[in-house]
């Protein structure tokens, strides 16, 4: 992740792709945590290079794969996105306890990055560049109709 500075990533199971490129956000009704108060706001870690969550994902989709989103922190700020954390908001352990029932090692919950909540949804147009390519790599494979539009 080398074109932006501080980068957030939200992993998500691959079945929810089609509709994230169709809606051209990431919403809050993709969230895992159905019955929390956090459920009305979009889960953010803070990307750290670690593939741990990733993995965890896979577990929880229904196709075995999930699909990491790379979001550009400073661009969301600059418009005047809020990003929420604290004690009202879940951390990084109620995250992990909930995903993986307790196993993980120290090593695996040190790696994954810090938390942060934007409320109901997020455009496509702060992804990373990199990501974009991604996305739009992946929409064509897959033969998923995205309107490059959704990027800016």
């Amino acid at each position: 992740m080398k074109d932006e500075k501080i980068v957030l990533r939200h992993v998500t199971p691959i079945e929810n792709i089609p509709s994230i490129i169709k809606d051209g956000k990431l919403s809050a009704k993709y969230t895992l945590r159905k019955n929390s108060f956090d459920s009305q706001y979009v889960s953010f870690e803070v990307y750290t290079g670690s593939g741990f969550l990733e993995q965890l994902c896979s577990e929880k989709s229904r196709d075995g794969k999930a699909f990491s989103l790379f979001f550009c922190k400073q661009r969301m700020i600059d418009d005047g996105i809020i990003f929420k954390c604290g004690p009202d908001f879940p951390g990084k352990i109620e995250n992990i306890v909930y995903v993986t029932n307790l196993s993980i090692s120290k090593d695996e919950y040190e790696q994954i990055g810090g938390y942060l909540f934007v409320e109901d949804e997020v455009p496509l147009k702060y992804l990373t560049d990199s990501c974009k390519k991604e996305l739009y790599e992946y929409a064509k494979k897959e033969k998923i109709q995205l309107d490059e539009e959704v990027f800016y």
